[in-house]
This record gives structure tokens, sequence and C-alpha cells, in this order.
């Protein structure tokens, strides 16, 4: 065990020295810094059609009081909808876009959209520099060698879930973070209402099982293949060596 934890902190160390968790971690903040953006983009663009609604029920004398107090209907026919209080409508969605701009909401916004697809890409990216890592380095020799087949895959394995869970709950922190910086900066005023938290363990769990299994499948194609590609070099050694000294 205290040897397989060894390999395990060696395996951390050699993506920390190669960069790939430095590289990781900024691809982190980037994707929560363009989610944040978009976020706010579409404030702005909810407030603007609020404000032509706004005027056009103004000149129909109608206050934004009494479009809230009346029913709002919406009737879907097909691709289309129908809405009788077009004003109050438009005034929720734009109280929802300013909920979702709450920082504590961020890792909601995250995980239900962007996080689909692009960080599993993401992950799967990392995981295969990881899996290709000793391979492109010509190490995979020396490691097989010390530590024999086994040992090294699952070490390179429990490192990558080490790095999975991470992974998932510094998207959350830097979510947070970075929505309360950007709001900051440009001056947005979010709802105070926190609607997801309640999600957020079920998220956590949700995006780390998907980040194994991701980086179980890179890991497990492309370190086959490097294994296999290793294994018959070192034949290929050896045929060439003893044809050289006349042993075959």
């Amino acid at each position: 065990m205290k040897s397989m934890w060894a390999s395990v902190k060696m395996q951390l160390f050699y993506q920390w020295k190669a960069k790939y968790l430095i590289s990781l971690f900024i691809s982190l903040i980037v994707m929560c810094v363009f989610s944040s953006y978009t976020q706010y983009s579409s404030l702005h663009q909810k407030e603007n059609r609020f404000d032509i609604t706004m005027e056009t029920y103004e000149q129909d004398g109608i206050t934004l009081k009494q479009a809230l107090s009346e029913e709002l209907k919406i009737k879907k026919d097909g691709n289309s909808e129908e809405i009788s209080n077009a004003l109050k409508y438009d005034y929720y969605r734009v109280i929802a876009a300013k909920v979702a701009l709450n920082p504590l909401n961020a890792p909601n916004q995250i995980f239900t959209s962007i996080a689909i697809i692009i960080l599993p890409i993401l992950f799967g990216v990392y995981s295969c520099h990881v899996a290709f890592f000793d391979f492109k380095y010509r190490t995979i020799k020396n490691q097989l060698l010390l530590r024999g087949y086994k040992s090294f895959y699952f070490s390179k394995l429990i490192s990558i879930a080490i790095v999975a869970v991470a992974t998932a709950l510094i998207t959350i922190l830097l979510s947070i973070g970075v929505q309360y910086l950007f709001n900051l900066l440009a001056g947005v005023q979010p709802n105070t209402s926190v609607n997801y938290l309640s999600k957020l363990p079920l998220q956590f769990f949700y995006q780390s099982l998907v980040f194994i299994l991701f980086g179980t499948f890179f890991l497990h194609t492309n370190h086959s293949d490097s294994f296999n590609v290793s294994k018959h070099s070192h034949v290929i050694f050896i045929h060439v060596y003893c044809t050289k000294f006349g042993r075959l």
C-alpha cells in the first residue's frame, strides 16, 4: 500500500512538473470567466427586451405594477409560444438572469450548461496527456521495470481519480470566486436568491464520476497502445541485439 501511494504521489509530481495540472487549472479559470460573461450578456439582452416591452405597455397606459397583477399564460404551439402578458414574462426573465449571476448559483450554471460538453472533453485531453507522458519522454520501460505494469497502471488511474474529484471541487470554488469578482468589476447587482445549493452535492458527485469514467477510458485506450508499442519496441531491440552478435 505504501509503495502504491508513493507511486501515486510520484505520478502527481510528474503531472505537476509537466504543467498538466497548471494547464488544467488555467483552462478551468477560462471556462468560469466565459460562463460569467455569458450570464452577464444574457442579462443585458433580457434587460433590453424588457425595456422595449415596457415602452410598448406604457404607450398603452399600462404600468409594470398593473402588468404584474395580471395573470400570465403561455401557450405552446409547436416551436412557437403565445404569451398573454409579455411584460410580466420579460420581467421574470430579468429576475431569473439576476438570480443566475448570484455567485452561489454559479456552480449550477456551469454544471448545467458548459460543463456538460466542455469539461469532460477537457478532462479527457488531460487524461490522454497523462497516459502518453511516459511514452512521450521514453521513460515507460524504466517505469515498467521499476514498478511493474499493474502498479504503474493503477498509480496513474488513482492519480487521475484524485485529480477528477479535485477538478470538480475546484470548478465549484472557482465559479463562485470568478462570478463574485466579475460582478464586482462589471458593477452587477445580482439577485440575492440562492436556489440551487441543494443540488450541488449531487452535481459534484455526478461530475466527479463523469471525469473518472472519461479519464479511465482515455487512460486505458492510450496506455494500452503505448504499452503495446513499447513492448514491440523491446522485442525488436532484443532481436536486433541477438542478430548482431550472431545468437539467432
